[in-house]
């Protein structure tokens, strides 16, 4: 069998252009979804931004997770009444209305990171602390992007019998 140099050279030559155009391919269709990627990530921050500012509010978090906040309100309700109910056996003075303050986040599969009181009227532990497992077990809808949504949120507790007496 004879080789030709000259056939041997073009067909390298021809094979190392094949490869590299289709790494190039590869290179400019990855370049171009880290671009999207980037873009995205671009419009995140800016709402992010405006909604410090007081500005555009993010969608995700005024529509799915108030919605599931809502459903699960009633949730809450247990720990309240438990906490009405020793403040009556103790015949404590504690407030019987007030706020309490949760934070939180969101991970990319809509599980509850790390719930916390920020601030509180309330200064029974016991409550708070029923609060916080109790926003730790919801489930809300994955946020956009799959990326950690952080969510404040104040619960406003009245009782009906200091309702009436105002």
């Amino acid at each position: 069998m004879k080789f030709d140099l000259k056939s041997l050279i073009i067909g390298v030559l021809s094979l190392l252009f094949i490869i590299s155009a289709g790494t190039s391919l590869f290179l400019v269709s990855r370049l171009n979804s880290l671009e999207e990627r980037n873009q995205q990530l671009i419009q995140v921050i800016a709402s992010t931004r405006s909604e410090k500012l007081g500005q555009k509010r993010d969608p995700y978090l005024t529509s799915q997770v108030k919605n599931t906040i809502s459903k699960n309100s009633g949730k809450l309700l247990a720990g309240y009444q438990d906490y009405l109910e020793r403040q009556s056996e103790n015949n404590q003075e504690n407030p019987r209305d007030g706020d309490i303050t949760l934070d939180w986040q969101i991970d990319g599969n809509g599980k509850v990171i790390s719930p916390a009181v920020v601030r509180s009227s309330f200064k029974d532990l016991a409550f708070q602390k029923a609060l916080v497992m109790t926003v730790k077990s919801w489930s809300f809808p994955p946020p956009p992007l799959g990326m950690n949504k952080y969510v404040e949120h104040t619960f406003r507790f009245q009782d009906k019998e200091s309702a009436g007496k105002k």
